[in-house]
C-alpha cells in the first residue's frame, strides 16, 4: 500500500496531510 510512502511526509506536511485524509474519504464514501 502506498500508505507506508506517504507517512513520513505527513509528519511535517499539513496541506499533504489535508490531502491525504480527502482522497481517503473520497474512496470510503465512493465504496
Amino acid at each position: 500500500m502506498f500508505l507506508l510512502e506517504i507517512q513520513p511526509m505527513l509528519a511535517n506536511d499539513y496541506v499533504g496531510f489535508t490531502f491525504f485524509i480527502g482522497c481517503m474519504a473520497m474512496m470510503a464514501a465512493s465504496a
